[in-house]
C-alpha cells in the first residue's frame, strides 16, 4: 500500500503545480489579489515535491506538506482573499460587516498530507 501511495501522491503534486504554473500567470495579470510570483513560486514547489517523492528524496515529502498546508484552508472576507490553487472540500459562509466570510477547509489537500506521513513514515531506507 505505501509503495503504491508515494508515486500517487508525487504524480499529483506535478500535476497540481503544473496546473497552478498557467494559472498563476492568468490570474496574477488578470486579478489585483493574486500575486504572479506567489502562484508561480507555490506550482514550483509542487512540481519539485512530485519528482523528488518519485526520487525517493526526504526532503520532498517536507516540500510536499508545505505545498499542500499552503493549499489547506482559502478564507474570503470583504477586502481581503486568500484562495488556495486548487480545492475540493467545504465551505462555512459567516456574515460579517459589509459582507461574508467565507472559509473553506480544502479536504484532498489534508487527506495528501496524511498520506504523505503515512507515506515518509513507512520508508526502511530514507535517502537525503
Amino acid at each position: 500500500m505505501i509503495r503504491v501511495l508515494r508515486p500517487v501522491i508525487a504524480w499529483l503534486l506535478i500535476t497540481w503545480g503544473l496546473w497552478a504554473l498557467p494559472l498563476g500567470y492568468f490570474l496574477g495579470f488578470n486579478t489585483s489579489s493574486y500575486p504572479t510570483w506567489v502562484k508561480l513560486a507555490l506550482g514550483s514547489w509542487g512540481i519539485a515535491a512530485g519528482i523528488g517523492l518519485l526520487g525517493s528524496r526526504r526532503w520532498a515529502a517536507w516540500l510536499g506538506a508545505a505545498f499542500l498546508a499552503t493549499q489547506l484552508v482559502s478564507v474570503s472576507v470583504p477586502g481581503f482573499g486568500y484562495d488556495a490553487l486548487f480545492s475540493v472540500g467545504f465551505n462555512v459562509k459567516v456574515p460579517v460587516e459589509g459582507g461574508l466570510l467565507v472559509i473553506q477547509l480544502n479536504v484532498l489537500a489534508l487527506l495528501m498530507i496524511v498520506g504523505l506521513l503515512i507515506a515518509s513514515a513507512g520508508r526502511s531506507s530514507p535517502r537525503a
